[in-house]
């Protein structure tokens, strides 16, 4: 059973970026400090993360973090 995945929704424009990560509801992974960490650490500034709640086809609970995010130019 997978804890979470990567949807990358990663669109490009300019010095911006998006990203889509689901998580599946009550298991370990990643955490989003973590994940938002690493991107600051290769030089991206976190603008905005919104987070969202769904069911997938597999009756489970997911919960979607979409992060945008720009490079300093």
């Amino acid at each position: 059973m997978t804890s979470y995945k990567y949807e990358t929704v990663s669109a490009f424009e300019g010095n911006e970026k998006f990203l889509s990560v689901a998580r599946r509801r009550g298991l370990r992974g990643f955490t989003v400090s973590e994940m938002t960490s690493k991107w600051a650490g290769w030089g991206w500034e976190i603008m905005s993360i919104t987070e969202t709640e769904s069911e997938y086809e597999d009756g489970a609970s997911w919960r979607r973090y979409s992060i945008s995010m720009r490079k300093p130019l």
